[in-house]
């Protein structure tokens, strides 16, 4: 799975100090359309931050399949972390760059994302595996609401005649 990351200017150095980084400017935001200026549609993550953020961001470049925006209106010294466009904030850590490397600190966020992926995905098994409860229905419920009952409460309603017919 690809991840995207935007973040401002100065985390951005950081990150191009990254061996593997590859400079890749992408597509233009804007494109002309009819004789005006539209957001460019074909850069699909671009297209829809802006449409939901109302910002335009500007894309740097890559790490493998990690693609990296500059948003100049990012004040605060975050990484914005999107897959699937859900969104993790992580805080820049200069201090574990500078100790073990961009490459540790980049590859940690996505551990950690990775991790909490695999954590839901286990607890919605989890979830799927449990058994699924038959609703009961309430035979007097015919006889005391009837414009309120369901499926359940008729064939409840049902049974209990069958068991008073054999029991009679």
């Amino acid at each position: 799975m690809s991840y995207t990351i935007v973040t401002n200017h100065f985390v951005m150095n950081d990150i191009k100090k990254c061996k593997y980084f590859k400079r890749n400017l992408g597509l233009a935001s804007t494109v002309e359309m009819n004789g005006d200026r539209a957001f460019n549609q074909k850069d699909q993550f671009s297209f829809w931050y802006n449409t939901n953020y109302k910002t335009t961001i500007y894309m740097q470049g890559n790490i493998g399949t990690i693609i990296f925006y500059v948003d100049m209106y990012i004040k605060d010294n975050v990484l914005a972390v999107y897959k699937n466009n859900t969104e993790k904030i992580v805080q820049h850590n200069p201090s574990v760059i500078n100790e073990k490397g961009i490459e540790f600190f980049l590859g940690s966020i996505i551990k950690e994302i990775e991790e909490e992926q695999k954590e839901k995905d286990k607890d919605r098994e989890e979830e799927l595996k449990k058994p699924i409860e038959k609703p009961i229905g309430d035979f007097n419920k015919l006889k005391i609401n009837p414009g309120a009952v369901n499926y359940e409460d008729i064939k409840s309603y049902l049974d209990q005649k069958n068991k008073d017919r054999f029991n009679s």
